[in-house]
């Protein structure tokens, strides 16, 4: 028995869009609200040090359903915010200024629709947890504080 492989000759890049998009939310926040994030990361760092307080992309999961033809593809993924522990009321500000500013961002961006390659791709984009703690982690001699926005990125799509 013979297979016929289909090979797509265009793709949507959905997650490079998604990507770019998280990378463009942390920009803006670093320009409304400066001084309460110094570095952005697109992927957990290899170690955390004292260069807080920054942001960085935990994983992003896919989900993928199929269904006579269509497709629906749901990312999951999550933002973390760490801060150096020094001050509890400065880190506590920071943190609060953080969680309020992703919250309104979300909600603002809740329907998307994001330039691709190909075309646009458009999306539900919603922030569906705030996760404040651990209240501290040790790294070195530092110690740091974690909150974590989950989110997830519903592509409307048919069959690309």
């Amino acid at each position: 028995m013979t297979y016929t492989v289909t090979i797509p000759s265009s793709w949507n890049p959905t997650r490079a869009a998604l990507n770019d998009m998280l990378e463009a939310i942390i920009v803006g926040f670093q320009t409304a609200v400066p001084g309460i994030v110094r570095k952005y990361w697109s992927e957990v760092p290899a170690s955390l040090t004292a260069e807080g307080p920054f942001v960085y992309q935990g994983p992003v999961h896919e989900q993928i359903l199929h269904d006579m033809g269509t497709r629906q593809t749901v990312y999951t993924g999550t933002l973390g915010y760490v801060d150096v522990f020094a001050d509890p009321q400065e880190t506590n500000d920071r943190q609060n200024k953080f969680a309020d500013y992703m919250r309104e961002v979300f909600t603002a961006n809740a329907r998307v629709s994001v330039a691709s390659g190909t075309g646009s791709i458009d999306a539900i984009f919603q922030q569906v947890l705030l996760i404040d703690g651990p209240t501290e982690l040790v790294q070195g001699h530092a110690r740091l504080t974690d909150m974590r926005v989950e989110f997830t990125f519903t592509v409307l799509e048919g069959r690309n």
